[in-house]
């Protein structure tokens, strides 16, 4: 799996329910490359895609019981590499989350 399609699937699951249109906005893709994205992925039985009970012709995106396991594989097998990467690093995992939250929180900061 590669890590575009993890990362749709796991903001699939953290927006809980978007529409394709909410999605391409948040991954900062356009929406035909979202389209085809999910489109295969529900071909392989990850995610499928539902009227949204709001109405119109928007349509939303919720993992399917599947989906949802790849996402937790997927995010545990990254999480290893990352943590074996920090410790080749010889760095602390502990302050290298610490810092890394540091720094995302200074990334949401108004400039």
């Amino acid at each position: 799996m590669s890590y575009s399609r993890f990362l749709l699937l796991w903001a699939v699951g953290e927006l809980d329910g978007p529409t394709q249109r909410a999605l391409a906005e948040w991954l900062g893709l356009t929406e035909p490359s979202v389209s085809r994205m999910t489109a295969l992925l529900a071909s392989e039985g990850l995610l499928v895609v539902e009227d949204d009970p709001r109405g119109g012709n928007r349509r939303r995106l919720v993992l399917t019981g599947t989906g949802e396991e790849v996402v937790v594989r997927c995010g545990r097998l990254l999480e290893d590499k990352v943590d074996a990467l920090v410790a080749k690093a010889g760095l602390s995992y502990d302050a290298f989350r610490r810092d890394t939250a540091k720094l995302l929180a200074a990334l949401e900061e108004p400039t």
